[in-house]
């Protein structure tokens, strides 16, 4: 587990993380579940 924690950091520190879609400030992160629904491929996953 160590080793894959190792590699995700390594790959975390190549990949931008400035980029953030406009509802994330609308979004309660204290809550327990957040769902997001939607169309099939419009990119909830991403």
């Amino acid at each position: 587990m160590e080793e894959l924690f190792e590699k995700y950091l390594q790959k975390l520190n190549y990949t931008s993380t400035y980029f953030t879609r406009s509802l994330m400030s609308e979004i309660n992160w204290n809550t327990q579940l957040i769902g997001i629904k939607g169309a099939r491929g419009v990119g909830k996953t991403t």
